[in-house]
């Protein structure tokens, strides 16, 4: 079966070549949008960072101490992303979020699922849910598709804990400023559902904002809050 899938699929290539949508290659059988050696180069920070927050720290001699953010209270106990939000890593989120490239949950949760340890020890995966009016928009939720990849590599449930109270603009493009206070009021509850400690999915931390209030409206209705994104701006 498998000689005559990978038959298949050279078959499919012939007739229908394809390149990479990052660098611009021929895709190899079984490579879907993008090529392996992109994925290869998603950017990872491993040096020191913040305990909570994740926040990368760029001196060799930085001690992994909180932030100045998280020495205030945070809503959730930790935050971690897999990677950092430029090169490959940032074309293929756009490409997943925008361009309706919905196979590219696969190989972005395998990032995610292999490069981030410590947020695992939990009972479900609840995705930063999409507006409906922006559901309209694109056709389809990408972060709930991420979460579905990462809990069947993980074997964790996901549940839409979350529903947006109000639409909000797009956090890209606006100041700083605008985006602290863009997503305040804007979840609520949907359901309660047996699951205690949840991981918060989300694909890109900038200032922390969405995680930020998802998690308050989570803390609030009694559940302990990981969070986890596939990307940090830095």
């Amino acid at each position: 079966m498998k000689i005559i899938i990978e038959a298949l699929q050279r078959a499919e290539l012939f007739i229908f070549p394809s390149k990479c949508r990052i660098c611009g290659r021929n895709l190899a059988p079984g490579e879907r949008v993008i090529c392996s050696r992109c994925i290869s180069q998603f950017p990872h920070h491993s040096g020191p960072h913040c305990p909570v927050c994740g926040k990368p720290y760029f001196s060799p001699t930085a001690l992994s101490i909180p932030c100045a953010d998280c020495l205030k209270k945070r809503s959730f106990l930790l935050h971690r992303s897999a990677g950092l939000y430029e090169g490959p890593l940032r074309s293929a989120i756009l490409l997943f979020k925008f361009f309706g490239h919905e196979s590219l949950a696969k190989p972005l949760a395998k990032f995610v699922s292999e490069g981030v340890r410590e947020v695992w020890d939990v009972d479900c995966i609840v995705p930063v849910p999409t507006h409906p009016r922006r559901l309209r928009q694109r056709g389809y939720d990408h972060i709930y598709l991420l979460g579905k990849a990462l809990g069947k590599m993980r074997k964790l449930r996901v549940r839409r804990l979350l529903r947006r109270s109000r639409f909000t603009p797009p956090q890209a493009g606006l100041p700083r400023w605008e985006r602290l206070k863009n997503p305040v009021g804007s979840f609520a509850v949907a359901r309660r559902e047996d699951c205690r400690r949840v991981l918060l999915l989300d694909d890109i931390w900038t200032t922390g904002a969405t995680i930020g209030e998802a998690s308050r409206v989570l803390s609030q209705a009694g559940y302990e809050v990981y969070a986890l994104t596939v990307a940090r701006a830095l």
